[in-house]
């Protein structure tokens, strides 16, 4: 008897709760959003990443290519190349540089990854400075370096246009005609 009595006080589940049509539907509906979330989780598609070394790249280029037509201006106006002691600091404030027009950049900054852009001053007058960023490694001197192209350090300002040369009339005969 005593079992019986601890038995009642306790909830029983017999089949026909199950059949119920209202259970049914919340187990049917509980099921289906545990399929539908599992089927998402198998089936989501990988969101497309942006590479950002490559952009990082793209941006150090062009950051070279400016730095190096405001070396071309400087170098035109000035006679000389940037020092090599005050770098490329000389493009941006006036150092009382004879014939200097600039500033010919806002401001010099670091490359993408945080490090200064390398300026070496060329051995002849007659060569381009070496510019460049050191990529995504920081190491200057390695193979993913991004350096300035020798035609960045050259404009049209002050270029001397030669005239097209006339062109000749057709030479005259010398031969008598009867």
């Amino acid at each position: 008897a005593a079992e019986r009595q601890s038995m009642t006080g306790a909830v029983r589940i017999d089949g026909s709760v199950l059949r119920s049509p209202k259970v049914l539907m919340g187990m049917l509906l509980v099921l289906l959003l545990i399929g539908m979330g599992i089927a998402s989780i198998i089936n989501k598609r990988p969101t497309p990443t942006v590479d950002a070394t490559d952009l990082m790249k793209v941006r150090a280029r062009r950051s070279v290519t400016i730095a190096a037509n405001a070396m071309t201006f400087f170098r035109i106006h000035t006679k000389r190349w940037p020092s090599q002691e005050r770098g490329l600091d000389e493009l941006s404030r006036n150092f009382r540089v004879p014939g200097w027009k600039g500033p010919y950049i806002n401001r010099v900054t670091h490359d993408p990854w945080g490090v200064p852009y390398v300026y070496r001053m060329p051995l002849s007058p007659f060569e381009a400075p070496e510019l460049f960023s050191c990529g995504p490694d920081k190491t200057p001197d390695t193979n993913d370096d991004i350096a300035a192209a020798p035609e960045d350090f050259v404009c049209n300002e002050g270029a001397w246009h030669r005239d097209p040369e006339p062109e000749e009339s057709a030479p005259l005969s010398t031969e008598e005609t009867p």
